[in-house]
């Protein structure tokens, strides 16, 4: 063996990596990066062992290009795990580590003892699950290894180990049944947190060996300085509201709510409020003064349901966070900001649902997206209602574990805080402190909207398209975008074909185009021209437009909700009016059976007492109906997490079912969409497909789960790779424009019976 065990081979300066150095540099990284949650010395082992099979002959001539497909990672495993059981100290701790360090380059499996016996006794053939060679084999190799090792890194062996993990402690306390698989989750969250830290410090260190620049940590955060850039942000759209007096007065309210609420300990809150009241400047004084309040706080999470919401909001969050890192696919990345995106490293990221709920359930290393750097941050949940019935008790045991090992502060936000406690898994732990002192209070003083309720019978879209077409103007909110095609087309023939009065708005448009109906829309309600707008659901995503009348196809209540707070939204002048109806459709009628059954659940409390909703108590009741007929989580996923199976879990935990396919396309109605168009069209035919160029192309992409329709008649935009050819991406180019409609955008799924959202 050569007389230097290389961990790296040669950078652009002839360099080559010592084991010795990489493995010092990841311990350094790795304990600094565990060191918020007191797990330094666990940290500082993780990086010391997680190489140690690079100690081999094997491992060199794979360097060399002389060797291939060879683990080094699980003798690494294999050796901490010996260590410790040779000493008899902290056999539960270990096992995790081993864990962590076995899985540091793939998927997530448990540490299995009798396989490392094997593999350190040199028993069995050597190889791994999937057909690698262990890099080290047998007693005469490990022994060679382990004395290379203990010469070059200075080796404590601490007694103790402390993880973030205490499953006994709350079974003692009472918050933990055998029942409910809350340790198992535990341990299973442990693992992952435990392992993005040390896969982070790992890519750190070796990027660094390879002349990348890779920041530890971005800004620290001055919550400070930040309340007082949102004090300025806050007066100036102040300065500019055209709401009423009585709602500024009521949006200032929260606002100091939020403020006097910052000032508790780390925890878990809610927050709720009516639409329209200001709430993500208030979340946001909330979190700054809470962490300034509370100086282990180190950073701010802002957790959005959908990437429509994302764009909209993050003008005004860069305004008071100017290192704000966007952590979604539709995020313009620079060279500066990649880094902290990638790495979660910025003092403010904003996320979906999507991206920051399901690496907490990852089942691969490369799929944990730095989740370590959650710990000790403030986390504001926006529209709360908008997590999926069938992962609820998972998502929130996991937000309590997050609060209580981990130093997370969480905040719940909606106008529509649902009942979880009722929840069987929540009911004796789920306990949240409320920021609004008197929330129905606050109802009561913003009805803005008189609802009516058409639900005895079914209503055709002739005759809504009639009466909405009377209004001055009015916004039809339907759940299907077949049946906004179709209300589009009765609405604009009610107002004699005038295409500068009737918008539809849908996920047919591409995000670009979708802005530019609001804006239009906009720009014609403050001129008071007639304007009249058909939309699905996406309208509810957090539009700040204002409407006097809104009609809602019945949905489930918080969508009902959610729709009122398009009326009458700055409180000006009279009531808005709110008309909820049945289509006279066939069925389908809603994109999901549990949307459907949601939907149904308001039928079923109207049938008790008439709905009023502006009272929490109504609200209430009808998520607790709901909860009993949707009972608790997935089946497959709890059994995968009783398991301790973390692919099963991982495919189980998903918060979209289906993303359908992404199809690029030219919209005409826009020559720098036009331009975006031509360049990405050119960039694809040069390079393939790639990451940057997704996305750059996300502005004039349309998401369709019409696949058989997509495929007839776009073109398959894939990744290119030297080894397997071209990778299919799920991405389409559309060439013929006539295909995209300049009113209802991509027309394939116009045409198509497929009734999704």
């Amino acid at each position: 063996m050569p007389d230097i065990d290389w961990a790296h081979s040669a950078n652009d300066g002839g360099i080559w990596q010592s084991v010795e150095a990489h493995l010092k540099g990841t311990a350094a990284l790795c304990a600094g990066y565990l060191r918020g949650l007191g797990c330094e010395s666990a940290g500082r082992l993780l990086g010391e062992f997680h190489d140690f099979g690079k100690y081999s002959e094997r491992f060199q001539e794979v360097l060399h290009g002389r060797e291939f497909r060879v683990d080094h990672a699980f003798p690494s495993a294999a050796f901490l795990w010996y260590v410790y059981y040779k000493a008899k100290a902290c056999p539960e701790e270990a096992r995790i580590l081993a864990t962590v360090i076995a899985s540091h380059h793939g998927q997530i499996v448990p540490f299995c003892e009798k396989t490392a016996k094997d593999c350190l006794t040199g028993k069995g053939d050597g190889f791994d699950p999937s057909g690698y060679r262990y890099s080290l084999k047998g007693e005469s190799e490990f022994r060679e290894a382990a004395g290379k090792f203990k010469k070059e890194i200075p080796l404590c062996l601490p007694r103790s180990i402390r993880i973030p993990y205490h499953g006994e402690g709350e079974a003692a306390a009472g918050i933990c049944g055998p029942e409910d698989d809350r340790a198992d989750l535990a341990k299973m969250l442990c693992v992952r947190m435990l392992l993005s830290a040390l896969a982070d410090a790992d890519y750190a260190d070796t990027a660094a060996h390879f002349g990348a620049s890779v920041p530890a940590d971005g800004p620290l955060l001055d919550p400070a300085a930040a309340l007082v850039r949102l004090e300025a942000l806050r007066e100036e759209k102040r300065r500019l509201s055209g709401a009423s007096p009585e709602l500024n007065r009521l949006r200032d309210s929260l606002f100091e709510d939020c403020l006097a609420a910052g000032e508790a300990q780390t925890g878990l809150f809610t927050l709720t409020a009516p639409t329209g009241l200001g709430k993500t400047l208030a979340l946001l004084a909330f979190a700054l003064r809470h962490c300034e309040r509370n100086r282990d706080l180190r950073r701010i999470l802002l957790i959005l349901p959908y990437l429509a919401v994302a764009r909209q909001n993050v003008l005004d969050y860069r305004r008071v966070f100017p290192d704000l890192a966007e952590c979604h696919s539709a995020a313009e990345w620079t060279d500066d900001t990649s880094p902290l995106a990638e790495r979660w490293s910025s003092n403010c990221i904003v996320a979906t649902n999507v991206g920051f709920f399901e690496p907490l359930f990852a089942g691969r290393a490369a799929n944990l997206s730095c989740i370590h750097r959650i710990a000790n941050s403030v986390i504001v949940l926006d529209e709360a209602q908008s997590l999926p019935a069938k992962l609820i008790d998972s998502t929130l045991t996991v937000v309590e574990l997050l609060c209580r090992h981990y130093g997370c502060t969480f905040v719940f936000s909606t106008a529509t805080q649902p009942a979880f406690s009722c929840r069987e898994k929540l009911k004796r732990t789920w306990a949240p402190a409320e920021i609004v002192p008197e929330p129905q209070k606050l109802f009561d003083q913003t009805r803005r909207v008189a609802f009516e309720w058409r639900t005895e019978s079914v209503v055709p879209f002739s005759e809504i398209a009639v009466e909405a077409a009377a209004e001055p103007a009015c916004c039809v909110i339907v759940n299907l975008r077949r049946h906004a095609s179709k209300l589009y087309d009765a609405l604009l023939a009610c107002r004699n074909g005038n295409e500068e009065e009737v918008y539809l708005l849908s996920t047919d448009l591409c995000q670009t185009h979708r802005q530019h109906v609001i804006d239009t829309v906009k720009t014609r309600l403050r001129e008071a021209k007639p304007v009249f707008l058909i939309s699905t659901q996406c309208i509810e995503a957090g539009v700040d437009i204002d409407f006097p009348a809104v009609y809602r196809a019945l949905a489930p209540l918080e969508a009902v909700i959610q729709a009122a707070g398009r009326a009458n939204r700055n409180g000006t002048g009279r009531r808005g009016r709110v008309i909820v109806f049945i289509p006279d459709e066939p069925k389908p009628l809603y994109p999901s059976e549990n949307y459907e059954q949601a939907a149904n659940c308001v039928l079923t409390l109207l049938s008790r007492h008439p709905v009023d909703c502006f009272c929490l108590a109504h609200v209430r009741e009808y998520y607790e109906l709901f909860y009993r007929w949707c009972g608790s989580d997935d089946k497959k996923l709890w059994e995968a997490i009783r398991n301790n199976d973390y692919q099963a879990a991982a495919d189980a935990y998903k918060i979209i079912e289906s993303k359908g396919v992404q199809v690029v396309v030219p919209w005409i109605g826009d020559a720098q969409s036009m331009e975006l168009y031509r360049k990405v069209r050119d960039r694809y035919d040069r390079e393939g497909l790639t990451a940057a160029l997704m996305r750059e192309a996300r502005g004039i992409t349309v998401n369709s789960f019409d696949t058989q329709w997509v495929t007839s008649c776009c073109v398959p935009m894939k990744f290119r790779s030297w080894e397997r050819g071209a990778l299919e991406a799920g991405w389409y180019l559309l060439g013929d424009s006539r295909l995209y409609d300049e009113k209802k955008g991509f027309a394939c799924a116009a045409d198509s019976a497929m009734p999704y959202i």
